[in-house]
């Protein structure tokens, strides 16, 4: 248990500590020595007192590392902006070697500072420092409802990492600092199976601009497209997210499939597609006998396909 934990436990045995008798007592403290590990007269010096975190005191002078920040944001320059976690080891001998070469003059006070400094405080002094070289990074992308790393997604083909044409896709936005207004946008396309790259911008975020970027990429392609996992695609209107189960999510093109049904395993969460005039045919038959409209339907099967038999 953590100490806030401990502390919440503690104070649960302080009440049950003064109603109990001495033999009683005696128990609640053999517990609580078990549980913490604390030393016996120190568990009974807490049950007799209450138990209370020491806050944390706000700091009344500054930090003597301040002495170093533009020491430091210069090795941190020089190091190719590395992190705190990796340039803390390296941190005298970059000032030995910058010292030799003349391109730095320190005191005493300084190098001793920069021996002893622990990498939390070289992460917390340049922290503000890296936010104004690098600022915040942007996302075009919003969290989903639903954890999508645990849920098997298949998108317009059974995946194959061996065949080539199956892309893993992504929209970037080159906006600067604000997602606001129109900026360019660049769809980048890997293929899995070969790591070929095409990439295709276009201006703003219209559903045809991002067709026509899509066409040009397929056309580049020496290869037949067989796939696409991007889940952008859903917020460019070129494709819809379909939920088979709690398990199983797919992504379908809005554009060019006909009217298809599917099977879905309840093992491995694999959905295949499938048509038939069959089935067509006798939907038909049945609507026409209740003089009954049809405005969508779909068909889903779930079953264990024959990977998982």
């Amino acid at each position: 248990m953590n100490i806030k934990e401990r502390y919440a436990y503690i104070n649960v045995l302080i009440k049950q500590y003064r109603r109990a008798s001495k033999k009683d007592r005696s128990k609640i403290l053999d517990e609580l020595v078990k549980n913490t590990g604390y030393n016996r007269d120190f568990g009974a010096l807490l049950l007799r007192t209450n138990a209370q975190l020491k806050k944390n005191r706000k700091r009344n002078k500054p930090s003597q590392y301040f002495k170093i920040i533009e020491l430091l944001k210069e090795l941190w320059v020089v190091s190719n902006f590395l992190c705190a976690k990796r340039i803390q080891p390296f941190l005298p001998e970059l000032l030995q070697v910058l010292e030799e070469k003349g391109e730095l003059r320190v005191t005493g006070e300084q190098r001793g500072l920069l021996r002893k400094i622990s990498s939390a405080t070289v992460d917390r002094l340049l922290r503000p420092i890296r936010q104004q070289v690098f600022g915040k990074g942007k996302s075009a992308t919003r969290p989903g409802t639903l954890l999508k790393h645990k849920i098997p997604v298949h998108t317009f083909a059974e995946w194959d990492d061996e065949a080539p044409g199956f892309l893993e896709m992504d929209v970037v936005a080159h906006c600067g600092d604000s997602l606001r207004g129109e900026y360019i946008n660049s769809l980048d396309a890997v293929d899995i199976a070969t790591y070929q790259v095409e990439c295709e911008s276009f201006m703003g975020r219209s559903q045809r601009f991002v067709t026509e970027a899509l066409d040009i990429i397929i056309g580049r392609l020496p290869f037949p497209l067989l796939g696409i996992d991007c889940d952008k695609l859903v917020s460019f209107g070129l494709a819809k997210e379909r939920n088979f189960s709690k398990k199983v999510s797919a992504y379908e093109p809005i554009i060019s499939k006909g009217h298809h049904d599917h099977l879905i395993c309840q093992v491995c969460g694999s959905v295949i597609e499938f048509e038939n005039d069959g089935i067509e045919k006798l939907q038909n038959r049945i609507t026409n006998e209740h003089s009954f409209n049809i405005v969508s339907h779909r068909l889903e099967i779930f079953g264990i396909c024959k990977d998982c038999k």
